[in-house]
């Protein structure tokens, strides 16, 4: 890794050649594994994330050579690990959230690392940012066939990534066809869950699990655990490397965190934790509320459907009930003025009322309220030529969702939580809503493509 800096470094590998001999099915020679990386890198530079390091560009030399600029960080992991420090709870937790939001992000991309290791968590502002770095890898090498060595550090790789080495590849380079057509990914998320694992019980007992041994030693281990049929590999993990009496074992990072890394250890994929169940046990419950914002998706079923609000402590803010959904639309007059638009709402919708347009100068916008007793629509329309609606309508010509709005109990409090973990607002102090309240809206790339909207309840 060559570096500069200005935080930019530059990762060079050669991808292996074709035999000249070699052409596909229509008989034409194949197209060079070179480029195909090239082609598929393009993909990762649209990869954005806090706590990633970003892809730049790539630049192909001579014989097949390919240098890749991505951001880069000096200090990673393993500086922490050489410099024995003994690290609270606190401050893993703090580590360990920010690389969840990373692969949770990376998953929902169709990313999987297969390179999570101590050298790749780099360390930024005074340690205080993680940024997972070579990611990428695994993608833009077509899932490891257009290279000659292998994808990922052995001795953080999932017992399932030695035995899909040893067939997916053989099976993809023993065909002529598969380099002419898209190769599915054939990793999964489960198996940067184990490295996590790995680099967890790492931090706790401040060393290398496997110090100074062989490669062989991690696969030799995996395949033990799945001869001896056991749910988790950390208690062999821990006798075989002689650390089971291990004095950090008894510290209380360690003893928080070992329930944890048991789960991420479990040898069978369909036994083992998933990233968003990881969350929830690392995550403290009085920040639920935030990694909730930061994880709002379309997809429910990942949702954690316990009370938000449930056991935390007070002083700290709780989420509150949905106050409103914000619908940006084009005409406002039509919408709300004609009969069949109030007949729509009030006899299909079954809504309490519908109010006039209300002009809200500080906003740029006109609000009509539709009241349903729990909850309201709000219908937004431009005011003024620099109102933040005009500008969505002009990319959505027929309107939509625009925003949603969830009570707080303490606002401050919920900003200043929120800003801590990297979720940026999108002003530096309330405003005065529509209701009159102190109201702050959430980046929408920090809160899943949701516009978020806290009021103060």
């Amino acid at each position: 890794m060559v570096v500069n800096n200005d935080h930019l470094g530059v990762n060079t590998f050669v991808a292996s050649s074709h035999g000249n001999d070699q052409c596909g099915t229509n008989g034409l020679p194949l197209t060079p594994n070179s480029i195909i990386i090239i082609g598929r890198f393009q993909y990762l530079k649209t990869v954005e994330h806090p706590n990633i390091c970003r892809y730049i560009d790539i630049r192909k030399g001579t014989h097949e050579r390919l240098l890749v600029v991505s951001e880069y960080y000096e200090r990673n992991f393993e500086c922490l690990i050489n410099e024995k420090q003994l690290l609270r709870v606190e401050q893993i937790q703090q580590w360990s959230r920010q690389i969840l939001h990373a692969l949770i992000y990376l998953q929902e991309k169709q990313l999987y690392t297969r390179n999570l290791s101590l050298k790749n968590i780099r360390l930024a502002q005074s340690d205080q940012i993680v940024k997972i770095q070579n990611y990428g890898l695994w993608h833009m090498t077509q899932y490891g066939t257009c290279v000659s060595f292998p994808i990922g550090d052995p001795f953080y790789l999932a017992p399932e990534c030695f035995a899909l080495d040893l067939t997916f590849k053989t099976f993809v380079t023993t065909s002529n066809s598969s380099y002419e057509t898209e190769i599915n990914d054939p990793a999964n998320a489960k198996s940067c869950v184990w490295s996590l694992g790995i680099i967890l019980l790492e931090l706790c007992l401040g060393q290398r699990l496997y110090g100074k041994q062989p490669v062989s030693v991690p696969m030799s281990t995996s395949v033990r655990c799945l001869k001896l049929n056991v749910r988790s590999a950390l208690d062999i993990l821990l006798r075989q490397n002689g650390l089971d009496q291990d004095e950090h074992l008894k510290r209380d990072t360690a003893q928080f965190f070992l329930p944890i890394i048991r789960k991420c250890l479990n040898v069978q994929v369909q036994d083992r934790t998933r990233m968003l169940n990881n969350f929830r046990q690392i995550v403290p419950r009085v920040i639920r509320p935030t990694m909730m914002l930061a994880n709002v998706r379309s997809n429910t079923t990942n949702v954690d459907k316990s009370p938000i609000s449930a056991n935390v402590p007070s002083g700290l803010w709780k989420l509150g009930r949905l106050n409103h959904l914000a619908v940006a639309v084009p005409n406002l007059g039509k919408t709300i003025d004609h009969n069949q638009a109030s007949s729509f709402f009030k006899n299909i919708l079954q809504a309490k009322s519908v109010s006039g347009a209300v002009p809200q100068k500080e906003h740029g916008v006109y609000t009509v309220f539709v009241e349903f007793g729990n909850t309201k629509i709000e219908l937004l329309h431009p005011l003024g030529d620099k109102s933040p609606i005009a500008n969505f309508l002009q990319k959505n010509k027929n309107g939509g969702i625009h925003h949603v709005c969830i009570e707080v109990d303490n606002l401050e409090a919920a900003i200043k939580d929120i800003r801590q973990q990297q979720i940026r607002t999108l002003s530096e102090k309330t405003q005065i809503g529509a209701h009159g309240k102190p109201v702050i809206f959430l980046h929408p790339k920090d809160c899943g493509g949701v516009l978020i909207e806290l009021e103060q309840a």
